[in-house]
This record gives C-alpha cells, structure tokens and sequence, in this order.
C-alpha cells in the first residue's frame, strides 16, 4: 500500500513535467558572496545589493564560524527573494568561503 502512495506521488510530479535545469550547465544569473567572522556577517550580489550585520558583544563566539558562514550564504540571496528580483527558471549561485556551508548547501534542493 506504502508503494502504491509513493509511486502516485512519482507519477504526480511527473505529470507536471520534470526540470532539466538541474541536469545541465546553466550559466547563474544572480551570484552572490558572503562572508563571516565572530564579530559579523554580511554579503553582497553582483547586482550590487549589499548587507551586513555586527554581532552584539554578548553574542559573540556563542555560534561556529560554519553556522554564521551558512547563514550568511542563505541571507544574501533572500534578500533579492524578498524584492522580487528572481524569478522561475533564474539560476542562482550563491559563494562562500567555507566548504562546510558549501557542504550543507549541496545536500538541501529547494527545488
């Protein structure tokens, strides 16, 4: 029965029709960096949108560097989200400097 549920949902998605964007090179269209330290965060995008954050004293060190890292690369696209500036099908690549974070984001698809 479990199967059956399971492979209706295989064939709901597949009624809608499957992506390729995911299986082939695109060129990004909205890069994005950021950066991290115990003391702050910020980012910006190659469309010139920028932003940072400074840690409060008392908060400081309370979080891995990795975690800050991550946050940041996930604030730095959400704020063009937030503004409209992406659309469907646009594709978005977001840097970092830590292979953790870049590690985390590889294992999530917000597809």
């Amino acid at each position: 029965a479990d199967d059956i549920r399971l492979m209706k949902v295989f064939l709901a998605q597949a009624w809608k029709g499957v992506s390729l964007n995911l299986l082939a090179y695109r060129k990004p269209t909205h890069v994005y960096y950021s950066d991290s330290c115990p003391f702050g965060l910020g980012g910006y995008s190659t469309a010139g949108h920028a932003w940072r954050f400074q840690i409060p004293s008392d908060l400081r060190f309370r979080a891995s560097n990795n975690l800050l890292e991550h946050i940041a690369a996930i604030i730095t696209p959400w704020i063009d989200i937030i503004r409209t500036d992406i659309q469907a099908g646009d594709c978005c690549l977001s840097m970092t400097d830590s292979s953790t974070s870049e590690g985390w984001a590889r294992k999530t698809n917000f597809s």
